[in-house]
Protein backbone atom coordinates (compact mmCIF):
# COMPACT_ATOMS: atom_id res chain seq x y z
CA UNK A 1 0.00 0.00 0.00
CA UNK A 2 3.40 2.42 0.61
CA UNK A 3 4.51 1.21 -2.14
CA UNK A 4 1.14 2.34 -4.45
CA UNK A 5 1.11 5.62 -2.46
CA UNK A 6 4.45 6.35 -3.65
CA UNK A 7 3.92 5.63 -7.35
CA UNK A 8 0.68 7.44 -7.15
CA UNK A 9 2.47 10.60 -5.46
CA UNK A 10 5.31 10.16 -8.05
CA UNK A 11 2.42 10.66 -10.66
CA UNK A 12 0.70 13.54 -9.42
CA UNK A 13 4.13 15.44 -9.37
CA UNK A 14 4.25 14.66 -12.64
CA UNK A 15 1.23 15.94 -13.78
CA UNK A 16 1.59 18.52 -11.57
CA UNK A 17 4.90 20.36 -13.13
CA UNK A 18 2.85 19.88 -16.93
CA UNK A 19 -0.33 21.61 -15.31
CA UNK A 20 2.13 24.38 -13.96
CA UNK A 21 3.90 25.30 -17.12
CA UNK A 22 0.06 24.39 -19.44
CA UNK A 23 -1.28 27.33 -16.64
CA UNK A 24 1.99 29.27 -15.20
CA UNK A 25 0.10 28.31 -12.20
CA UNK A 26 1.65 26.39 -8.97
CA UNK A 27 0.68 23.90 -5.92
CA UNK A 28 -2.06 22.09 -7.95
CA UNK A 29 -0.80 19.05 -5.76
CA UNK A 30 -1.83 21.42 -2.31
CA UNK A 31 -5.23 22.46 -4.05
CA UNK A 32 -5.95 18.87 -4.46
CA UNK A 33 -4.79 18.31 -0.68
CA UNK A 34 -6.91 21.12 0.36
CA UNK A 35 -9.91 19.93 -1.23
CA UNK A 36 -9.72 16.36 -0.32
CA UNK A 37 -8.75 17.58 3.52
CA UNK A 38 -11.55 19.76 4.06
CA UNK A 39 -14.31 17.43 2.57
CA UNK A 40 -13.47 14.06 4.30
CA UNK A 41 -16.70 13.98 6.58
CA UNK A 42 -18.43 11.01 8.08
CA UNK A 43 -21.97 11.32 9.53
CA UNK A 44 -23.63 9.13 11.53
CA UNK A 45 -26.78 9.07 13.50
CA UNK A 46 -26.33 9.83 17.26
CA UNK A 47 -30.21 10.00 19.17
CA UNK A 48 -32.08 10.26 16.22
CA UNK A 49 -29.83 13.12 14.42
CA UNK A 50 -26.92 13.62 12.13
CA UNK A 51 -23.57 14.19 13.34
CA UNK A 52 -20.86 14.86 11.31
CA UNK A 53 -17.11 13.95 12.03
CA UNK A 54 -13.81 15.14 10.07
CA UNK A 55 -12.04 11.83 8.77
CA UNK A 56 -8.93 12.62 6.99
CA UNK A 57 -6.64 9.96 7.51
CA UNK A 58 -7.14 5.93 8.32
CA UNK A 59 -7.18 6.05 11.73
CA UNK A 60 -9.55 8.88 11.87
CA UNK A 61 -12.05 7.08 10.27
CA UNK A 62 -11.82 3.77 12.03
CA UNK A 63 -12.45 5.13 15.20
CA UNK A 64 -15.62 7.14 13.45
CA UNK A 65 -16.67 4.50 12.19
CA UNK A 66 -16.39 1.97 15.14
CA UNK A 67 -16.29 4.20 18.21
CA UNK A 68 -20.18 3.61 18.65
CA UNK A 69 -19.56 -0.02 18.78
CA UNK A 70 -16.09 -0.03 20.49
CA UNK A 71 -16.87 1.09 24.29
CA UNK A 72 -20.20 0.17 25.64
CA UNK A 73 -19.48 1.18 29.04
CA UNK A 74 -18.58 4.57 28.17
CA UNK A 75 -21.33 5.52 26.28
CA UNK A 76 -23.54 4.04 28.93
CA UNK A 77 -21.10 6.52 31.52
CA UNK A 78 -22.58 9.31 29.42
CA UNK A 79 -25.80 8.25 28.64
CA UNK A 80 -26.41 8.41 32.32
CA UNK A 81 -25.04 11.81 33.48
CA UNK A 82 -28.32 14.17 34.14
CA UNK A 83 -29.41 16.17 31.71
CA UNK A 84 -29.20 19.66 33.84
CA UNK A 85 -27.26 23.05 33.18
CA UNK A 86 -25.02 22.31 36.45
CA UNK A 87 -23.67 19.41 35.48
CA UNK A 88 -20.10 19.83 34.01
CA UNK A 89 -18.67 16.52 32.11
CA UNK A 90 -15.14 16.33 31.46
CA UNK A 91 -13.74 14.66 28.46
CA UNK A 92 -9.87 14.19 29.58
CA UNK A 93 -7.69 12.80 26.55
CA UNK A 94 -10.71 13.37 23.89
CA UNK A 95 -8.16 12.64 20.81
CA UNK A 96 -10.79 13.50 18.45
CA UNK A 97 -13.22 14.44 20.54
CA UNK A 98 -15.78 11.89 19.61
CA UNK A 99 -17.20 11.39 23.75
CA UNK A 100 -17.69 15.15 23.61
CA UNK A 101 -19.72 15.40 20.66
CA UNK A 102 -21.38 12.22 21.76
CA UNK A 103 -22.18 13.93 25.11
CA UNK A 104 -23.32 17.11 23.65
CA UNK A 105 -25.47 15.33 20.73
CA UNK A 106 -27.00 13.27 23.93
CA UNK A 107 -27.19 15.91 26.64
CA UNK A 108 -29.16 19.31 25.63
CA UNK A 109 -27.67 20.87 29.49
CA UNK A 110 -24.32 19.65 30.49
CA UNK A 111 -21.54 21.46 29.71
CA UNK A 112 -18.62 19.88 28.30
CA UNK A 113 -14.73 20.50 28.57
CA UNK A 114 -12.47 18.59 26.24
CA UNK A 115 -9.22 18.33 27.29
CA UNK A 116 -6.12 17.51 25.03
CA UNK A 117 -2.66 18.51 24.29
CA UNK A 118 -1.92 17.27 20.75
CA UNK A 119 -2.15 19.69 18.29
CA UNK A 120 -3.64 17.49 15.14
CA UNK A 121 -5.95 16.14 17.78
CA UNK A 122 -6.89 19.34 18.70
CA UNK A 123 -7.16 19.91 15.07
CA UNK A 124 -9.64 17.66 15.08
CA UNK A 125 -11.78 18.00 18.11
CA UNK A 126 -12.56 22.13 16.34
CA UNK A 127 -13.24 20.96 13.09
CA UNK A 128 -16.28 18.27 14.92
CA UNK A 129 -17.08 21.19 17.04
CA UNK A 130 -17.62 23.55 14.05
CA UNK A 131 -19.06 20.85 11.91
CA UNK A 132 -21.86 20.21 14.61
CA UNK A 133 -22.61 24.07 15.41
CA UNK A 134 -21.39 22.98 19.33
CA UNK A 135 -19.10 25.77 20.06
CA UNK A 136 -21.42 26.99 22.95
CA UNK A 137 -21.90 23.22 24.12
CA UNK A 138 -18.06 22.23 23.96
CA UNK A 139 -14.82 24.35 25.41
CA UNK A 140 -11.60 22.78 24.51
CA UNK A 141 -8.62 23.02 26.93
CA UNK A 142 -5.40 22.42 25.01
CA UNK A 143 -2.81 21.63 27.92
CA UNK A 144 -0.81 18.71 29.39
CA UNK A 145 -2.06 17.78 32.85
CA UNK A 146 0.29 16.13 35.39
CA UNK A 147 1.11 15.77 39.27
CA UNK A 148 3.81 18.39 39.22
CA UNK A 149 4.00 22.21 39.59
CA UNK A 150 3.11 24.10 36.23
CA UNK A 151 6.31 24.05 33.75
CA UNK A 152 6.68 23.26 30.28
CA UNK A 153 6.98 19.32 29.73
CA UNK A 154 8.41 17.42 26.43
CA UNK A 155 5.39 15.39 24.47
CA UNK A 156 6.50 12.53 22.94
CA UNK A 157 3.93 10.83 20.03
CA UNK A 158 4.72 7.67 18.44
CA UNK A 159 2.55 9.07 15.50
CA UNK A 160 1.18 11.68 14.29
CA UNK A 161 -1.71 10.41 12.12
CA UNK A 162 -5.16 11.82 14.01
CA UNK A 163 -6.68 9.24 16.29
CA UNK A 164 -4.23 7.00 16.48
CA UNK A 165 -1.61 9.05 18.56
CA UNK A 166 0.40 7.04 21.23
CA UNK A 167 0.97 10.05 23.71
CA UNK A 168 3.70 10.39 26.51
CA UNK A 169 4.48 13.67 28.61
CA UNK A 170 7.35 14.32 30.67
CA UNK A 171 8.31 11.08 30.56
CA UNK A 172 9.24 7.64 28.13
CA UNK A 173 6.61 5.28 27.14
CA UNK A 174 5.86 2.51 29.75
CA UNK A 175 7.73 -0.27 26.96
CA UNK A 176 9.14 -3.47 28.26
CA UNK A 177 11.73 -3.34 25.48
CA UNK A 178 13.45 0.53 25.77
CA UNK A 179 15.49 -0.17 22.85
CA UNK A 180 12.57 0.35 20.25
CA UNK A 181 12.50 3.74 19.15
CA UNK A 182 8.81 5.29 18.31
CA UNK A 183 8.84 8.48 18.77
CA UNK A 184 7.84 10.12 15.53
CA UNK A 185 7.79 13.83 17.22
CA UNK A 186 8.56 15.69 20.26
CA UNK A 187 8.28 19.47 21.60
CA UNK A 188 7.49 20.90 24.93
CA UNK A 189 3.76 21.79 26.16
CA UNK A 190 2.40 24.01 28.97
CA UNK A 191 1.17 21.50 31.06
CA UNK A 192 -0.45 22.23 34.88
CA UNK A 193 -2.38 20.46 37.81
CA UNK A 194 -6.19 20.02 37.71
CA UNK A 195 -5.56 21.34 41.73
CA UNK A 196 -4.01 24.47 40.16
CA UNK A 197 -6.62 25.00 37.45
CA UNK A 198 -9.25 24.72 39.79
CA UNK A 199 -7.80 26.74 42.46
CA UNK A 200 -7.27 29.71 39.95
CA UNK A 201 -11.04 29.02 39.52
CA UNK A 202 -10.35 29.18 35.81
CA UNK A 203 -13.09 26.13 35.88
CA UNK A 204 -15.47 25.04 38.16
CA UNK A 205 -15.06 21.44 39.82
CA UNK A 206 -16.92 18.88 37.04
CA UNK A 207 -19.46 16.38 37.94
CA UNK A 208 -18.55 13.55 35.25
CA UNK A 209 -15.04 13.07 34.16
CA UNK A 210 -13.89 10.75 31.51
CA UNK A 211 -10.09 9.88 31.67
CA UNK A 212 -8.12 7.86 29.26
CA UNK A 213 -4.52 9.25 28.24
CA UNK A 214 -2.62 6.28 27.37
CA UNK A 215 -1.95 5.01 30.82
CA UNK A 216 -0.40 7.94 32.02
CA UNK A 217 -3.99 8.32 34.17
CA UNK A 218 -2.38 8.33 37.73
CA UNK A 219 -0.21 11.43 37.09
CA UNK A 220 -3.10 13.41 36.30
CA UNK A 221 -5.45 12.13 39.85
CA UNK A 222 -2.59 12.82 41.66
CA UNK A 223 -2.56 15.96 40.23
CA UNK A 224 -6.23 16.81 41.31
CA UNK A 225 -4.65 17.27 44.98
CA UNK A 226 -7.78 17.25 48.14
CA UNK A 227 -10.04 18.76 45.25
CA UNK A 228 -10.61 14.71 44.59
CA UNK A 229 -12.47 14.54 47.62
CA UNK A 230 -14.59 17.15 46.36
CA UNK A 231 -18.62 15.87 46.63
CA UNK A 232 -19.20 17.48 43.62
CA UNK A 233 -17.26 14.81 41.34
CA UNK A 234 -19.59 11.97 41.34
CA UNK A 235 -18.04 9.98 38.96
CA UNK A 236 -14.83 8.69 37.18
CA UNK A 237 -14.43 6.63 34.29
CA UNK A 238 -11.25 5.15 33.44
CA UNK A 239 -9.27 2.34 32.23
CA UNK A 240 -6.59 0.67 34.09
CA UNK A 241 -4.39 -2.20 32.85
CA UNK A 242 -3.02 -5.39 34.32
CA UNK A 243 -0.83 -7.56 32.46
CA UNK A 244 1.40 -6.49 29.38
CA UNK A 245 0.09 -6.21 26.04
CA UNK A 246 2.19 -5.81 22.62
CA UNK A 247 0.67 -3.00 20.38
CA UNK A 248 2.36 -2.67 16.67
CA UNK A 249 6.00 -3.43 17.53
CA UNK A 250 6.04 -2.21 21.13
CA UNK A 251 5.12 -4.49 24.48
CA UNK A 252 4.02 -2.44 27.14
CA UNK A 253 5.64 -2.91 30.36
CA UNK A 254 2.86 -5.38 32.30
CA UNK A 255 4.59 -5.16 35.70
CA UNK A 256 4.87 -1.12 35.56
CA UNK A 257 1.17 -0.64 34.37
CA UNK A 258 0.12 -2.94 37.56
CA UNK A 259 2.22 -1.26 39.84
CA UNK A 260 0.36 2.31 38.56
CA UNK A 261 -3.31 0.76 38.37
CA UNK A 262 -3.16 -0.30 42.15
CA UNK A 263 -2.24 3.09 42.54
CA UNK A 264 -5.10 4.56 40.60
CA UNK A 265 -7.73 2.23 42.45
CA UNK A 266 -5.91 2.95 46.10
CA UNK A 267 -6.14 7.07 45.18
CA UNK A 268 -9.71 6.67 44.50
CA UNK A 269 -10.77 4.45 47.31
CA UNK A 270 -9.16 6.90 49.69
CA UNK A 271 -11.17 9.81 48.17
CA UNK A 272 -14.13 7.95 48.61
CA UNK A 273 -15.18 6.40 45.44
CA UNK A 274 -15.96 2.41 45.16
CA UNK A 275 -15.09 0.31 41.73
CA UNK A 276 -18.56 -1.11 40.13
CA UNK A 277 -15.42 -3.96 38.09
CA UNK A 278 -15.00 -5.22 41.61
CA UNK A 279 -18.26 -4.43 43.04
CA UNK A 280 -19.43 -6.91 40.52
CA UNK A 281 -16.92 -9.50 41.64
CA UNK A 282 -14.77 -9.12 38.45
CA UNK A 283 -10.87 -9.71 39.27
CA UNK A 284 -8.30 -6.91 38.43
CA UNK A 285 -7.43 -8.60 35.33
CA UNK A 286 -6.38 -7.54 31.72
CA UNK A 287 -7.25 -3.71 30.12
CA UNK A 288 -11.23 -2.59 30.80
CA UNK A 289 -12.82 0.46 31.71
CA UNK A 290 -13.80 0.79 35.22
CA UNK A 291 -16.13 3.07 36.61
CA UNK A 292 -15.60 4.40 39.80
CA UNK A 293 -18.86 6.01 41.81
CA UNK A 294 -19.75 7.27 45.29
Amino acid sequence: MLTFASYLYFILKIIDKFLNKLFNKKNFINFFFDELYKKNITTLSINNKFIKFWTPGNYAKYFVDNFLKKEQILENFILQIPDRKDVIFWDIGSNLGLYSIFCAANKKKVKIVSFECAPSAVLAISQNITLNNYENRIAICQIGLTNNKSSFLMLNLNKNSLGSQFNALGQNFLLKDKKIKIIESKFKIYSSTIKKILQDKSMEVPNYIKLDVDGFELEILEGFGNFLQNKKIKSIVTEVKFGSRKIDNMTVDGKKIEARSNKIYSILSRAGFKSKHLEQGAKKKGWYLDIFYR
